[in-house]
């Protein structure tokens, strides 16, 4: 299992890219095409078709084990928080059979909220609430939104108590119900999966 950055994922998609010359960049761009009309169909529960299924065994054979060979061949799955991570990129490793599941959450809640349970990804979310856990979305006034969109709250035993001897900036961020505010704008879809949509705080997040 490895956990990272979004940027980290960036640089090895880019090394695969970067390396391929020739026909190999040819075969690595098909492999590509492929494993997306396979992964999209897998992601939305969908058998692939015939012809997919027959094309994705021989790029998996002449592309994609190499490039799981390329990080040691032993990798379960991955795991990216911090920042974003870019749906593309996310569909490339799960087609070529590196899964990452991003997941969520704060210093301040030790840090994971959620994560993507590997049995069911939702690229372009950040999954569920893990175990023990509630998040919910809170309006906030004055700010022209989407319909369900808001401040995303945190409550459970990860959260922490407050800062350090500074009482007056622990009251800005908890409440009396013990919910956390994280600053951070998002959605929950009827499954419960949180999707990160902006931020409240003037914080700029980099994927890197």
């Amino acid at each position: 299992i490895q956990v990272a950055v979004p940027r980290v994922y960036e640089k090895v998609y880019a090394g695969v890219m970067q390396k391929a010359k020739g026909v190999r960049h040819s075969l690595l761009l098909w492999a590509k095409a492929v494993g997306r009309r396979w992964a999209e169909a897998r992601l939305d529960g969908r058998e692939p078709g015939v012809l997919t299924r027959l094309q994705y065994s021989l790029a998996d054979r002449l592309v994609f084990s190499k490039i799981r060979a390329a990080v040691g061949g032993r990798v379960r799955f991955f795991i990216s928080g911090s920042a974003p991570l870019n749906p593309d990129l996310a569909l490339f490793f799960y087609s070529a059979g590196m899964t990452i599941l991003e997941g969520y959450g704060l210093t301040e809640t030790s840090p994971v909220t959620n994560v993507n349970p590997i049995e069911d990804i939702r690229i372009g979310t950040v999954g569920p609430p893990i175990e023990g856990t509630e998040v919910q979305i809170a309006p906030i006034p004055g700010w022209d939104l989407g319909a369900g969109e808001g401040e995303v709250l945190v409550r459970g035993p990860q959260v922490m108590l407050g800062y350090y001897k500074r009482p007056e900036e622990t009251a800005e961020v908890m409440d009396d119900d013990g919910w956390f505010h994280t600053g951070d704008i998002g959605i929950l879809d009827e499954d419960g999966y949180l999707r990160i949509t902006g931020r409240k705080k003037n914080i700029i997040v980099t994927a890197g």
